[in-house]
């Protein structure tokens, strides 16, 4: 998987990470190319078909008027072992990683490992939301106004 990286950071990034960078500019440029039903119609077939719950946050974003995500399934940062289920894009800075947790996520052992993987995230820049199953899409979308809009 590619790194959104190269789109403030190409200086950083060698060899095939670059190619990935200028593959990753053109994505970019067709999503903003898409009107709003094609690029929900291409988020809903990149999420991960074993989650009903990112299908459902996705249809709740597209209902509701909610600006829709960049990517889904997108690993912003090779090195670490995380893959948001959507992201937003935000140019020459670190993008915002939206991580959708069901009740998988619950365990001690889970959400340890998710802390300190979302720390990781954070460290380098980017914003971390999680959506939880159990908070009710609206108020969790409400608190993150500047991101999702309306």
């Amino acid at each position: 998987m590619c790194s959104p990286l190269g789109q403030g950071v190409i200086g950083d990034l060698i060899g095939t990470q670059v190619v990935c960078a200028m593959k990753l500019s053109e994505t970019f440029a067709v999503s903003q190319q898409r009107n709003r039903l094609e690029q929900y119609e291409w988020l809903k077939k990149h999420i991960d078909p074993a989650s009903p719950l990112e299908a459902q946050f996705l249809d709740y974003l597209y209902n509701s008027g909610y600006r829709l995500p960049d990517y889904a399934q997108f690993r912003p940062v090779p090195e670490i072992q995380v893959q948001p289920d959507f992201y937003y894009d935000r140019g020459d800075i670190p993008g915002v990683c939206i991580l959708v947790d069901g009740p998988g996520h619950d365990s001690s052992e889970t959400k340890q490992h998710d802390s300190q993987l979302r720390k990781e995230l954070e460290d380098r820049g980017f914003r971390v939301i999680v959506i939880r199953y159990d908070g009710g899409f609206e108020p969790q979308v409400k608190a993150h106004v500047d991101i999702f809009g309306i």
